[in-house]
C-alpha cells in the first residue's frame, strides 16, 4: 500500500470514529520545496450536510483534524505532505490569501514602504510567502511570536538600501 492509500485510510478511519462516512478524492499538485519539486496531495471531502461541523469556526475543526491525521501519519512513518479540504474551503481561502499577498506587494512597491499584515496561522503565512516567492519586486519575512506572528512584505528598494 502506497503512502497516499495509507493517508486515505487514516482520514476515513478518523471520520468514521467521529460517526461520519467519507470517501475523500485525491488532488495532487507539484510544489517547490527547498529548491526541488515534490508532490503534495490534498484529500478533498465533499459533503452536503456536515461541512460546518467538519470545518468549524474559522477552520479550527479542520486544522485540528488535519493535525491529528498528520500525527498519525508520522507515527506510521509516512513522509508525504498532504492537506485535507472540505467543500473546497481551503481552496477558497488560498485564493483569498493570494489576493491579499498580491495587494500587499503592489502597495509596498508603490509606497516603497513595508506592509505588515495581520497575525496569521502558519498555513496562512506559508500561502503569503509562496505567492510572493517569485515576485522580484518584494521580499517577505515573518515577525512576532506565537499567535501574533505576521508577515511583512518589503519592497526590494528597502532591502537594497539596507
Amino acid at each position: 500500500m502506497n503512502e497516499k492509500q495509507q493517508i486515505h485510510e487514516i482520514i476515513v478511519y478518523l471520520f468514521k470514529e467521529m460517526g461520519f462516512d467519507v470517501d475523500p478524492t485525491i488532488k495532487e499538485v507539484l510544489s517547490e520545496s527547498d529548491s526541488e519539486l515534490e508532490s503534495e496531495c490534498t484529500f478533498m471531502i465533499k459533503t452536503q450536510t456536515d461541512a460546518q461541523r467538519f470545518i468549524g469556526h474559522h477552520g479550527g475543526n479542520l486544522r485540528a483534524f488535519e493535525h491529528l491525521a498528520h500525527v498519525i501519519a508520522r507515527q506510521k512513518g509516512i513522509k508525504k505532505r498532504f492537506t485535507i479540504d472540505v467543500n473546497e474551503y481551503k481552496e477558497g481561502k488560498a485564493r483569498m490569501f493570494e489576493r491579499i499577498a498580491l495587494d500587499a506587494a503592489k502597495t509596498a512597491t508603490q509606497t516603497k514602504k513595508p506592509i505588515v499584515l495581520r497575525p496569521m496561522s502558519p498555513y496562512e503565512r506559508r500561502l503569503i510567502h509562496t505567492t510572493l516567492a517569485s515576485n522580484k519586486n518584494v521580499d517577505t519575512d515573518s515577525i512576532g511570536d506565537g499567535d501574533e506572528r505576521k508577515v511583512v512584505v518589503k519592497p526590494n528598494s528597502i532591502i537594497d538600501a539596507v
